[in-house]
């Protein structure tokens, strides 16, 4: 919503889709939600003050236009659709062991560059050790995920894991799971 005003207390309030009033009205206010109710409000004015007669007269035409809009894309997608897309950009949020980050980052960010050129997946790693996965692909996400797995994931005994044979020896064989660890 935005708003112009005058002298006098004279005020009109608009309906603000576009933002073409913002750089020269007195108000930007912004309101989302639900038909259920608000979920955020934005509010960017150049008044000193914001009379209640205003406030509450914008929050009405708001909920008006809110709902108008989420009644027109009710009738384009009445509901949400039981899977993403497959050209849906896609993001996964794992948490991997602190202690673990500089496996996957490697020397000079070589393990992460590593990854990022296989897979074509963007990867973003938080000092708390959260990883965010970006990727147009699913597969390639999905790719990215594994292999990031692979570098932190604790080998668990009793657990089966499917490896590939790297050498025989007399005493045994050396198995490569969870990639790059030999158990």
């Amino acid at each position: 919503m935005g708003l112009v005003s005058g002298e006098n207390n004279k005020f009109v309030l608009l309906t603000d889709i576009e933002g073409i009033e913002d750089n020269y009205g007195d108000m930007d206010f912004k309101v989302a939600g639900t038909t259920e109710g608000i979920t955020a409000i934005q509010l960017d004015t150049k008044l000193k003050g914001l009379p209640f007669a205003i406030f509450s007269e914008t929050l009405e035409n708001a909920r008006v236009t809110r709902l108008k809009i989420l009644e027109v894309m009710a009738q384009t997608l009445a509901a949400p659709r039981p899977e993403v897309s497959r050209y849906a950009p896609r993001m996964y949020k794992m948490k991997i062991d602190v202690e673990k980050i500089g496996a996957v980052i490697g020397s000079g960010g070589k393990t992460i560059r590593a990854i990022t050129e296989q897979t074509k997946a963007t990867i973003d790693i938080e000092d708390d050790g959260t990883v965010i996965i970006g990727s147009a692909d699913e597969a390639s996400a999905k790719r990215a995920i594994e292999i990031v797995e692979g570098l932190t994931k604790e080998i668990e005994v009793g657990t089966i894991y499917t490896g590939k044979v790297t050498r025989l020896l007399p005493f045994g064989a050396f198995v490569e799971i969870l990639r790059a660890r030999k158990a």
